[in-house]
């Protein structure tokens, strides 16, 4: 930890076995009354009128939700999504909240709601033709700016770039909630194969 008069960071450790399986840090920054220079964007339509989808996939149209809680339980399953755009539209655009609590009994802040979703921009990324991507990606490093914390339990995510060279990509995001924009984020990612059976 660091901490100075407007500048604070946190870093955090997840050891499996001895080995370092994961680390995170957060740089935080003291608000002041200096004038700034926000511009208000206007959120993409949505989530009231869309269709609702337990999980990140995506239904074909005219077939009823996909219960991807049902295939695959955990928490990831248990996003409920709204599509703004269909398949092939670019950017894809989909509305989503958890109705669980990260942790049991624990509420969810706006920041851990925010942080915790923060990554579905990379399967997001791949859902820009029918039936997206012939692979997966591992999410190697993902980091997200956000200069407010958003509001309300449903956020945006929007993922206008996405590029892979030699199965090494990165991913581009910009996120919302109803008032507008409050971030963006940016993937680093890594192309995995998926086996045939």
């Amino acid at each position: 930890m660091r901490e100075g008069r407007r500048i604070r960071v946190l870093q955090a450790s997840m050891i499996a076995d001895g080995v370092e399986i994961t680390r995170a840090s957060a740089l935080f920054l003291l608000r002041s009354d200096a004038e700034g220079q926000e511009h208000p964007v206007t959120p993409p339509r949505g989530p009231e009128g869309l269709p609702g989808n337990l999980g990140f996939g995506r239904p074909a149209p005219g077939a009823p939700p996909i219960h991807e809680q049902a295939r695959r339980p955990g928490f990831g399953s248990a996003v409920e999504t709204r599509w703004v755009t269909g398949p092939g539209e670019t950017p894809p655009t989909v509305w989503l909240r958890f109705p669980v609590p990260l942790v049991e009994g624990e509420k969810t802040s706006p920041s851990v709601r925010a942080v915790t979703v923060s990554d579905l921009a990379n399967p997001l990324s791949n859902q820009v033709a029918d039936g997206g991507m012939p692979r997966g990606f591992i999410n190697a490093d993902n980091t997200l700016y956000m200069h407010r914390e958003p509001e309300g339990e449903w956020l945006c995510v929007q993922a206008p770039f996405h590029e892979e060279i030699e199965g090494v990509g990165v991913v581009e995001s910009i996120w919302y909630d109803r008032r507008g924009r409050y971030g963006r984020g940016v993937e680093a990612r890594l192309a995995q194969e998926r086996l045939r059976s």
